[in-house]
């Protein structure tokens, strides 16, 4: 029984280790590969081997392990250099195994002149398996070595992993990339035809290519210099982390600066801003065109901490190439300050932009501060549908909407917002409802005014009067610039017009008396140059509604026996009862009291004034003067066969100014005339000469009279003023 127990326990042991041999697992290795098969190192260098193990699900343990530790170590693929000899590195897996052969050398000891140092080796000589010829570098002055040499390809050899070479040099130190001025001569001149070219680079690392497509491959900014229709230009290029083919990416071809040969001394500068790197050469910014920028933007992946290692060489020939020419060329640091002044702000002058579809307007900048170097204005829309924006800063509608333009320098930017309207349906036609009108003074009346076409965009009538501009006034509606109303203000003809988008229509208006407050004005003003009358005495209501102001211009009013009635102010339109009746008069405007320069007030029976001093209206009329500190009436009288007569002049009222009040009392025997002023509720009986009562017999035969007053002011071109009025009194209820 225990015999056949233990052959079962073996039985199903064999079965277990069957299955678990037929699935695989960790142990079960197929291969294993290194990343090196070759490697060439100075004493103190590492480098980290990469170890490839088959299949890729293997996750068990791989061992390193060196030959002979005095020349090289080992830990875990990083190899370290110790000393000069050969050591072979195994890794191991599962039983397979890789082998790398490291041969170790003293380090090369390379003079520092100026600071730069030569690259180890030289141009090559007689393509591939030829032999290297040497760089040769030359202190010139304090800051700058010349470089110099000869060769074909100087490119490593990837494809056989041949370290590094190139026919040049680079700065023993690293550089802050802001404000770094690389200063360069090509001193020999090289056939630039094909693969024949000049370089500098920045670098993250003190060599210029160990490897493209490792693990930690070179980052460098490359710029070759070449010398082409009379300029030295540049022409960038950048290696990142891609493979290689695939990292090299162009930046394109500088503008340059004028060269007269190849040997011209150039400085290369480098400037952060916040869009990037500029670069200038000779002082000048450089645009590239590739990139359709001035800003280099890629240094931020290549140099995280804004520094790096300058180098320079020569390129001549292709891989095989036997060409051997001779190269030289120097370089040096400019150490002196950064002459350049970035931006601080951009901004428009105007903010905010209206324009209507198929409009342009020119764009105002402020690009602070006003030293800067770089004020080359880029301008961009939000929205092109809306509103286009051209290189020099000229915007222009598209269609309706809003927008932002920006502008921006060195990376600041500022905007302004535009606001595109539909564009405006121009004005063909303007008509006003009537082409002419006849109104009264002081009457108002609507004048409408239609577009052509109905939806036209402007609706910004222009409303004037034309000959005869004092006759009316004009008033537009607020809310409808179509609309005005025009009001009648002196009597007489003139011409309403109206203007819209260039095209016109007119009104003629004629102005006949009007009525205000009872009141009409007469036709006539004063005679100007004993020619011409002025029509434009005006009324205005004076504060009540039984109140008008007269004001005029002009010089003598008389009338003579061929003309017609005329005077410098105006009459009560009806007839009013004399003993019923006080007159209001006030002097607005004193005209100079000279020889025949004075007011008038008059009662006349009939609605004229007088045209002759012999004959005329039956007229009483009161010429109304300041002497000294008082105020008298001077009474006269005309008409109906009487002869010109003066019948006195009154003792006088204290002139207190303001409004004086004077009533006139109708007898059987004669005219009485009562009068007060402003600060006094009694009245005066005036006595004119020594006649208390004016002798009327016959002029007002019904008790009523015409109330009229004007100004006379012989040979005197000026303005007048004054109001008057007129209200009821009981004469029965006495003083």
């Amino acid at each position: 029984m225990k015999k056949f127990l233990c052959l079962a326990a073996a039985f199903l042991m064999a079965i277990s280790l069957f299955a678990f041999a037929g699935c695989g697992g960790k142990d079960t290795v197929e291969g294993v590969s290194l990343s090196k098969q070759t490697l060439q190192l100075e004493v103190g260098d590492t480098f980290q081997l990469s170890v490839l193990v088959s299949p890729s699900t293997y996750d068990g343990a791989v061992t390193w392990e060196s030959d002979d530790e005095k020349v090289a170590t080992v830990d875990d693929g990083l190899i370290s250099a110790v000393s000069a000899g050969s050591a072979k590195i195994t890794a191991a897996a599962g039983g397979k195994s890789a082998s790398c052969t490291v041969t170790v050398t003293e380090p090369v000891q390379i003079e520092t002149i100026n600071g730069f140092k030569a690259f180890e080796k030289g141009g090559l000589l007689g393509g591939e398996g030829g032999e290297y010829f040497p760089v040769t570098a030359q202190a010139v002055g304090s800051d700058s070595v010349k470089y110099s040499g000869k060769g074909g390809l100087s490119w490593p050899d990837t494809v056989n992993n041949a370290e590094p070479d190139c026919m040049g040099g680079y700065y023993d130190e690293a550089l802050e990339l802001d404000g770094l001025k690389i200063k360069y001569t090509l001193d020999q001149p090289m056939d630039f035809t094909g693969d024949h070219w000049y370089f500098i680079s920045l670098a993250d690392r003190k060599q210029l290519f160990n490897n493209w497509n490792g693990e930690d491959p070179v980052k460098t900014l490359f710029f070759m210099i070449v010398y082409e229709d009379g300029n030295i230009k540049l022409k960038p290029h950048y290696h990142d982390l891609l493979e290689m083919g695939e990292g090299w990416s162009y930046l394109g071809e500088s503008e340059g600066v004028p060269a007269d040969s190849y040997s011209m001394p150039v400085t290369i500068e480098l400037n952060e801003t916040a869009a990037g790197y500029e670069v200038y050469l000779n002082g000048e910014l450089q645009w590239f065109d590739a990139i359709k920028s001035s800003y280099i933007t890629v240094t931020d992946e290549l140099f995280p901490d804004g520094k790096c290692y300058l180098m320079a060489g020569a390129h001549i020939g292709n891989p095989g190439s036997q060409y051997e020419g001779e190269y030289a060329f120097t370089i040096g640091l400019d150490k002196s300050a950064s002459q350049i002044v970035n931006v601080q702000s951009v901004s428009f002058k105007e903010e905010k932009i209206s324009l209507s579809e198929g409009e342009s307007v020119q764009a105002q900048t402020v690009v602070l501060p006003e030293n800067a170097t770089n004020k080359t204005v880029e301008f961009a829309s939000e929205d092109v549908l809306v509103a286009t924006v051209d290189a020099d800063g000229r915007i222009t509608a598209v269609g309706v909407g809003e927008t932002v333009i920006s502008a921006t320098v060195q990376g600041i930017s500022g905007e302004c917002s535009v606001t595109v309207t539909q564009a405006d349906v121009p004005v063909t036609g303007l008509t006003l409802d009537r082409s002419e009108i006849s109104i009264r003074q002081f009457e108002e009346i609507t004048l409408s005014a239609s577009v052509q076409p109905a939806d036209a965009s402007n609706r910004s009538a222009v409303w004037k009067v034309e000959d005869g501009a004092s006759n009316v006034t004009v008033q537009p509606d607020p809310d409808d610039p179509l609309k005005a109303v025009i009001r009648g203000n002196h009597i007489g003809d003139c011409t309403v017009q109206v203007t819209l988008g260039g095209v016109s229509d007119e009104c003629e208006v004629t102005v006949s008396l009007g009525s205000l407050n009872g009141f009409v004005q007469f036709e006539k003003g004063g005679l100007v140059n004993e020619t011409e009358y002025r029509s434009d005495i005006t009324m205005n209501a004076n504060g009540s509604q039984d109140r008008v102001q007269f004001k005029g211009y002009g010089g003598t009013n008389w009338g003579d026996a061929n003309s017609a009635p005329s005077t410098m102010g105006g009459m009560y339109s009806q007839a009013l009862p004399i003993n019923e009746t006080e007159v209001y008069y006030s002097v607005d405007q004193w005209i100079d009291g000279a020889t025949e320069h004075f007011y008038i007030i008059a009662l006349s029976n009939a609605p004229e004034w007088f045209s002759d001093k012999q004959e005329g209206n039956g007229t009483v009329f009161f010429l109304f003067a300041f002497n000294g500190g008082s105020v008298t009436l001077n009474a006269h009288y005309v008409g109906e066969g009487r002869a010109w007569t003066q019948i006195g002049i009154s003792q006088g009222i204290a002139a207190t100014g303001g409004q004086y009040v004077i009533r006139f009392t109708l007898s059987g025997t004669g005219l009485r005339v009562r009068m007060r002023n402003a600060e006094s509720e009694e009245f005066t009986e005036l006595v004119f000469g020594q006649t208390e009562e004016i002798d009327v017999d016959g002029l007002f035969p019904d008790g009523e009279a015409y109330l009229m007053a004007g100004a006379y002011a012989k040979t005197y071109a000026a303005e007048w003023a004054f109001t008057l009025g007129c209200g009821a009194y009981d004469p029965e209820a006495g003083e």
